[in-house]
């Protein structure tokens, strides 16, 4: 079975999403960020 992370955006008024993802990659100070199941 394939690993997943739960994923919340949260704003102050609402919940714009809630998930399962399978990799999360974000910018990060120098360059891209990736989190993945079990290596955060």
């Amino acid at each position: 079975m394939e690993k997943k992370l739960t994923l919340e955006i949260i704003t102050p008024r609402e919940i714009k999403y809630s998930g399962e993802i399978k990799l999360l990659v974000t910018p990060g100070p120098l360059s891209s960020l990736g989190i993945l199941p079990d290596h955060i």
